[in-house]
């Protein structure tokens, strides 16, 4: 390993902040703002994290329709921003590259600026794609990591394959997302060799379809696999975006622990 890696290794590990080793990280896009309302699930998000010593890692928002950041500012998600900031909870803007076709940089990088002006206290971009080939990072990503460390100070940029990512992938993230399937696969599922380089900060495994009873073996394959950030629900794929598994503050404790 060159020296240059070896540093930004350790960069990376400093500057994630909210996000480390172990935490819960919820891909909570597709859960509405709410605030005091009976169910509300950002309630128990809150709560979790002040019980359990901010074991919360990231939690991801979509206020527009299709991904970004909307029209115009959300009032909701502003006030749901402004709590997270105040309570050292960190939120990051969903972003879908693949909604903009063909790929067009410009306007990527204008919906970043939307998502840090419409929402102050934001901690940077989760950014959803499909691409698993080192010759598009130049092109595509290094464009956009090079735009939101100019809106903020150590921002949180997390990408999302969903597999098995290639390493050059890890110079634009500071968190790579590398499984996101359920319980059966998962017990099968071994992380890339060259991911024992790094730090488990770096990793982010949400894993479907868990029943309470698997909740720990899961647990404990994350960080035995060097998995720093995990969400593990009993929901299935299609709705494990829009809800809390009933077994939430129990695996709030057993990450905490």
């Amino acid at each position: 390993m060159n020296i240059f890696l070896l540093l930004r290794m350790l960069f990376v590990v400093f500057i994630i902040g909210g996000c480390r080793s172990t935490k819960i990280s919820i891909p909570t896009f597709g859960i509405p703002p709410c605030n005091g309302t009976a169910g509300c699930a950002w309630d128990e998000i809150f709560l979790v994290h002040e019980r359990y010593d901010h074991v919360i890692g990231c939690t991801v928002i979509s206020p527009g329709k299709f991904g970004g950041p909307g029209p115009a500012p959300d009032p909701q998600y502003v006030a749901l921003v402004k709590r997270a900031a105040a309570a050292n909870l960190p939120i990051i803007g969903y972003l879908d590259p693949y909604n903009i076709l063909p790929f067009n940089e410009t306007l990527l990088l204008e919906i970043i600026d939307k998502y840090y002006s419409f929402y102050p206290g934001l901690a940077g971009i989760f950014l959803y794609t499909f691409d698993n080939i080192c010759d598009q990072i130049p092109s595509r990503y290094q464009g956009m990591w090079d735009h939101i460390h100019t809106k903020q100070e150590n921002p949180i940029v997390a990408i999302n394959i969903g597999t098995l990512a290639t390493e050059c992938f890890m110079n634009v993230s500071t968190i790579l997302l590398t499984y996101q399937f359920e319980i059966d696969d998962y017990m099968h599922y071994s992380p890339a060799p060259w991911m024992k380089n790094y730090p488990p900060e770096r990793f982010w495994n949400t894993v479907a379809r868990t029943p309470a009873s698997e909740l720990e073996t899961v647990l404990k394959k994350a960080k035995d696999d060097g998995v720093g950030h995990v969400f593990v629900t009993s929901y299935e794929m299609i709705d494990n975006y829009e809800h809390l598994p009933a077994y939430f503050d129990k695996e709030a404790q057993m990450v905490s622990n």
